[in-house]
């Protein structure tokens, strides 16, 4: 299976919900066809930037949305991360941000099946910052969602 991301604020997989919706499809690896896709979003732009499948085939995605996907946005964009089973059911979503932006470059596993992700940010989500970009590194325990 092959697994493809893209933002459209078209009518794609099923009615855009506004500017730059995120869209997953999954492929099938020896004939390309398409075998499901689904296009979700908020009212504000989105963007999903990385993708990772799991040892059970699971898809997690990760990016950033100026809307309220999964909780009420805190300014900027916030950092998103969500997690599909292998026929694009949602499981979980989680979003989370501060003052001003932030966003997922990658998302990957450890070991223990916890999700890592590396991205960058403008917003204090931690500790203080200065209002100068900086790099950030989170993990989140797959217990805990």
């Amino acid at each position: 299976m092959i697994y493809s991301l893209c933002f459209s604020d078209q009518d794609l997989y099923s009615t855009s919900h506004g500017s730059n919706d995120g869209t997953v499809g999954s492929l099938n690896s020896s004939s390309n066809s398409l075998i499901n896709a689904i296009q979700n979003g908020t009212n504000q732009a989105e963007e999903l930037t990385s993708i990772e499948i799991d040892s059970n085939g699971n898809v997690i995605i990760g990016g950033w949305t100026y809307g309220d996907w999964f909780s009420q946005n805190q300014g900027g964009k916030d950092l998103l991360v969500i997690k599909y089973d292998s026929y694009l059911n949602l499981i979980w979503g989680w979003q989370y941000g501060g003052n001003d932006h932030a966003l997922i470059n990658d998302v990957s596993f450890d070991l223990f099946g916890d999700i890592w992700i590396g991205g960058e940010t403008e917003s204090s989500l931690f500790s203080s910052n200065q209002g100068i970009q900086v790099d950030s590194l989170l993990k989140l325990n797959q217990k805990d969602l």
